[in-house]
């Protein structure tokens, strides 16, 4: 009886020694570092002491890198090219990668055109073109050219009786809307023009078409006649057409100058510019008289 447990026994510690056996050992030759690779599982690791601290494997590699949170390039974030002056626009910026930042600067061009602030508000001052730089404190930046454009081409004009003045910018007709303080004096036609009616002074007022405000004014006034906008310089020979506007028709128009040897005008108000100095010419329509003064130069 005790033989048999004693052979039991001994039959249980084979086989717990022999599967400890089983647990730790693999197979793989160790190098001279005290490790190797496991053939079964391509795992290395050392044995007898060995550290990671030296290896001689050449299959063991190591690298490092730094991320940098500078932005590689910078972009204005708008389509609008042509700002309207007195308006306010508040522009942006992206940063590539997304995950970079940088303490960021704009700047203007010309400032009394377009004033630009730290935020990216932009003010608009007066007509002209100015460019609008970002940049972030590494050098990479961006820039956009804005036109700075007044709706209304003056804010003061003399018109006739009968006229009709286009006060809008070239190509912005379909974009602004008019409003006139006293169509007794001015009213706006059809075309958006400003249409003289009777003698005096109104406000024309415009806005944007979308906009809420009437940010825009024009002085207007209304004179019976007045003569077409032309030049008042002219070199000596060259003639220049004078051309009264206004209702006209039927009317008496005659034609003059004070001084004949600098400036003399025929019956049609055609000027001759004789020699250098001053001349005024006048023209009279009825019981109204308009003065033009042209140098020779």
């Amino acid at each position: 009886m005790k033989k048999s447990l004693y052979i039991l026994i001994g039959i249980i510690i084979i086989f717990v020694t022999n599967e400890g056996f089983n647990i730790s050992a693999h197979p793989g030759r160790t190098d001279s570092s005290g490790g190797h690779y496991n053939r079964g599982t391509g795992e290395y690791h050392y044995h007898n002491g060995g550290s990671s601290s030296s290896s001689s494997s050449s299959n063991s590699t190591s690298s490092s890198s730094t991320i940098s949170n500078k932005p590689t390039s910078i972009s204005i974030k708008s389509s609008k090219t042509i700002i309207y002056i007195n308006d306010i626009t508040y522009l942006t910026y992206s940063l590539y990668p997304s995950y970079s930042y940088d303490t960021i600067t704009w700047t203007s061009s010309n400032i009394n055109i377009a004033t630009v602030s730290s935020d990216g508000k932009l003010i608009a001052h007066k007509p002209g073109k100015v460019t609008i730089t970002v940049k972030a404190s590494n050098g990479v930046k961006d820039e956009i050219v804005l036109n700075i454009l007044s709706p209304l081409k003056k804010d003061k004009i003399t018109i006739a009786i009968g006229e009709a003045y286009n006060i809008i910018s070239t190509g912005l007709n379909n974009d602004i809307s008019l409003m006139t303080y006293n169509d007794d004096i001015a009213y706006i036609d059809s075309n958006n023009r400003i249409v003289g009616k009777s003698k005096g002074k109104t406000t024309v007022y415009a806005r944007i078409n979308g906009a809420y405000s009437w940010d825009y004014e024009c002085e207007v006034t209304v004179v019976t006649y007045r003569l077409k906008e032309v030049k008042s310089k002219l070199s000596v020979e060259e003639l220049l057409q004078l051309t009264p506007i206004g209702r006209i028709k039927g009317k008496e128009i005659t034609w003059s100058s004070d001084n004949n040897s600098v400036a003399s005008v025929d019956d049609e108000g055609i000027v001759i510019a004789n020699k250098k100095g001053t001349a005024n010419i006048i023209c009279k329509i009825g019981k109204t008289t308009i003065i033009k003064k042209i140098t020779v130069e």
